[in-house]
């Protein structure tokens, strides 16, 4: 998907105006980043989804323990 087509603006679009309805509530802005970006990587190649992942797990567990 690149960022000057209009899959990117269809994908975009929504997403910014899920985000900013939620403006108050830090913890749902984040989880509605966070499923984005695997649709985006994942729509973009499957193979990323797994990488993704493990950063997911890998920078939770720093954030949370140290």
């Amino acid at each position: 998907m690149e960022f000057n087509s209009l899959s990117f603006l269809m994908f975009f679009v929504p997403l910014f105006v899920a985000y900013h309805l939620f403006g108050k509530n830090v913890k749902i802005q984040n989880i509605i980043l966070l499923v984005a970006s695997y649709v985006f990587y994942g729509i973009a190649d499957l193979k990323m989804i797994p990488v993704i992942a493990v950063m997911t797990v890998a920078m939770f567990v720093r954030h949370t323990c140290l």
